[in-house]
């Protein structure tokens, strides 16, 4: 690998996870690429998680703690970023995990020119960690992708995510392009921009990345609040926006997609709304209406089985929509290999 000595920075929000922040910061300790600034950001946690931070931060001086009141997942990765000092900078969730060579594979098609993003593949379920690779054998599995070839995977959904996580890019493309602060669905709102802003995106396909699903996390609770359910219609309406027109024609289509997957989820979404005032309603309502109009059109032909599924689902039986993404997350929090 050429440029071994960049120094690249890991940040790690952390919010009431006393029981993964060990296992989640010994994987990052573990990693085969040494030069590391590990930037722990404990959001005003009130459970044990600052005091594990801290010591953390004793059994390793690559390791540094940020306390500060709670402001949310976005902030809480802004203060990380504006105190790293990597060339680099990757995003961990503080009750997930990582491979061994996380690191190492994501920086691998940069340090040796080959893109200048890159992302990993990742695992969902209640344990990942038998599920990531922990050597790579006989050749890397490494997709580089234009830019707009990458915008089309990642709105589409079936190679790429439009996940923070399990993402390696230079901080001054972090830095330009912030998390925005109260939002739930920050990174639909970042995502997007980052790798529109990017020349060349790798996919190293290998599982580097894991996902730990666990009960009471905001994006998987049978129920959320109204502001979430609003949130959710900005963050998409706010992509479609950044990107509609600006580039090729392959991803308005793939933006269409994209629609079409985040209506199939408001309209499941909804029966989760706690209260819901008139606002959710009418979101509901165009949803549906955007849905109907999208069936059978070349958005539905092109968009994945599962977005299918919802779609039709959604439109005729909400409820079994609603069951079945359940199962689903079940399905995947408890798999075994």
């Amino acid at each position: 690998m050429s440029s071994p000595d960049k120094l690249i920075s890991v940040v790690v929000a952390v919010y009431n996870v006393e029981q993964y922040i060990e296992r989640c910061a010994n994987s990052i300790l573990s990693q085969t690429y040494r030069n590391l600034e590990i930037i722990l950001v404990d959001d005003g946690s009130t459970d044990g998680s600052s005091e594990l931070c801290d010591a953390i931060q004793r059994r390793d001086q690559r390791v540094k703690v940020i306390h500060k009141a709670n402001g949310g997942l976005s902030d809480a990765r802004n203060v990380g970023l504006g105190a790293a000092n990597g060339s680099y900078v990757t995003f961990i969730d503080g009750d997930d995990l990582v491979s061994p060579l996380y690191v190492a594979e994501l920086y691998y098609p940069i340090a040796n020119g080959l893109a200048d993003f890159s992302v990993c593949n990742a695992v969902e379920c209640q344990d990942p960690s038998p599920y990531l690779v922990d050597e790579i054998e006989n050749r890397r599995t490494i997709l580089v992708y234009p830019r707009d070839e990458a915008l089309c995977a990642a709105l589409v959904g079936e190679s790429l995510t439009l996940s923070a996580w399990g993402k390696l890019g230079c901080r001054s493309l972090w830095s330009s392009n912030p998390f925005p602060k109260g939002r739930v669905y920050e990174d639909l709102y970042t995502i997007p921009k980052v790798i529109s802003e990017s020349t060349r995106i790798a996919h190293v396909a290998e599982p580097l990345y894991g996902q730990v699903m666990r009960l009471g996390s905001i994006t998987r609770s049978r129920t959320i609040s109204e502001a979430q359910f609003v949130d959710y219609q900005c963050a998409m309406e706010h992509t479609y926006t950044l990107l509609r027109d600006r580039f090729s024609t392959k991803v308005n289509d793939a933006l269409d997609v994209r629609a079409l997957i985040e209506y199939s989820r408001i309209v499941r979404l909804y029966s989760s709304v706690g209260s819901p005032s008139k606002i959710s309603k009418e979101i509901y309502t165009s949803a549906k209406s955007h849905l109907k109009k999208s069936v059978f059109t070349g958005a539905f032909f092109r968009a994945p089985f599962r977005t299918k599924v919802s779609s039709v689902s959604g439109l005729l039986f909400p409820e079994f929509q609603s069951r079945l993404f359940q199962a689903y997350q079940e399905y995947k929090r408890n798999k075994r290999i």
